[in-house]
């Protein structure tokens, strides 16, 4: 299991409104690809529609500016973030699947390990099962098992991050074992995991705000709002500067509120820092609107 690539927090999923507009899509990114442009391509597991992944909502709108530009004619809608689920404390489970029919029956045990990865940066897999426990043949259908479960996760359905999995033990019947079975052991261990103690994480944004100093008391009121913590203040000779890391969901729309707070006179930068747990078991209040704020 790779570890995850570099993170662009929020996506928005595009529609071509014409059936020679998903080729030429594909063109128009791999061009920005070849121009060094950074973000994420994907296609979604349901719609079948292009998921483009940037680092904030100007990002984004530069990526759309630039494919209009191209003579293609897009729907842009669901502006989300990228957040993550994962597990608030190490787990052993033991799962047995068994399951008798008229010819053989299927029978699989594993024992798994699953512990938070405190950097939040991806899965990994590792085995330290002897083969009498789980043979080496039947390795790959763990394996396989875990990767399923770990597409989608039960409290929002996003993708699962941040584990270290051991398969430790298990056990196996020498005619009713199967990859199959124990492909379906693992995926249900780990759902099983997921369920009991399952969290939600979010990407974070590292923030730079220049400011005059006269208005730097309303900007830091205003990040403490948004969840931010703020890191520093350093007083310049024409301005002030402010770093905070702040979760995304808080940045949403930042730009137009940081413009009404200085008058215009100040700016920011941002880019991605790590993913936290949300507070709460199933994320802030503001969390459903900020998974879909563009309709």
């Amino acid at each position: 299991m790779s570890k995850l690539s570099a993170c662009f927090p929020l996506t928005v999923k595009l529609a071509p409104l014409s059936e020679a507009g998903q080729a030429k899509l594909e063109h128009v990114l791999g061009e920005l690809t070849k121009s060094g442009e950074q973000f994420s391509s994907r296609v979604d597991a349901e719609s079948g529609e292009p998921l483009i992944g940037g680092l904030s909502e100007a990002h984004l709108d530069g990526i759309v500016q630039h494919i209009v530009d191209a003579g293609l004619a897009i729907k842009v809608n669901q502006l989300q973030i990228a957040y993550r689920e994962s597990i608030s404390t190490k787990v052993i489970k033991d799962y047995t699947h068994k399951k008798l029919t008229a010819g053989h029956g299927q029978f699989a045990r594993v024992v798994l390990v699953v512990e938070p990865n405190e950097t939040y940066e991806g899965n990994t897999f590792a085995v330290t099962a002897s083969d009498h426990s789980v043979p080496k043949k039947f390795v790959s259908g763990v394996a396989k098992g875990l990767e399923t479960a770990l597409i989608s996760g039960v409290r929002i359905g996003a993708p699962v991050s941040s584990l270290k999995l051991t398969l430790v033990d298990g056990a196996f019947h020498d005619t009713d074992s199967s990859l199959i079975a124990f492909e379906i052991a693992a995926r249900a261990a780990m759902r099983e995991v997921l369920d009991e103690v399952g969290i939600v994480l979010e990407p974070v944004m590292s923030i730079t705000v220049a400011s005059p100093e006269e208005f730097v008391g309303s900007i830091v009121g205003d990040l403490n709002k948004r969840r931010g913590q703020i890191v520093s203040t350093e007083l310049h000779v024409q301005s002030c500067i402010v770093r905070a890391l702040v979760p995304i969901a808080g940045l949403l729309g930042y730009s137009v509120s940081l413009s009404s707070l200085s008058r215009g006179q100040a700016s920011f930068a941002s880019e991605f820092s790590h993913y936290q747990p949300t507070p709460g078991p199933d994320g802030p209040e503001n969390f459903p609107p900020a998974i879909g704020m563009r309709a």
